[in-house]
């Protein structure tokens, strides 16, 4: 099978483009974006919160996931996604009690 061969700014999009040219571009300066990604990460993280608080497991499992992929160092973070995910584990799976022995370390 044959690959076409596309240039990085064919690919990318044109520097200045809406969606196009990474998070340095004129439409997408980087202060903008960690400031995005800072609001984001703790919209996700109260969602979460109100969603536990309210016994929806799931939907709180899926916002700490979420809140733990933007930002991996984030300890608030990383202890409600532990927290949720062993709520929300079958309490006949080994996984429940693993997570529970790896949060106390």
């Amino acid at each position: 099978m044959k690959r076409r061969r596309t240039s990085s700014r064919t690919r990318r999009g044109k520097v200045g483009e809406e969606g196009g040219g990474g998070p340095h571009t004129r439409n997408h300066p980087a202060r903008a974006a960690d400031a995005n990604d800072d609001d984001e990460l703790l919209r996700l993280l109260s969602l979460a919160e109100t969603d536990l608080d309210a016994g929806h497991l799931r939907a709180a499992h899926k916002h700490a996931h979420r809140a733990a992929r933007l930002d991996p160092d984030s300890p608030r973070g990383s202890l409600l996604l532990t927290a949720v995910s062993v709520l929300v584990a079958d309490h006949s799976s080994h996984r429940a009690t693993l997570l529970l022995l790896d949060s106390d370390s």
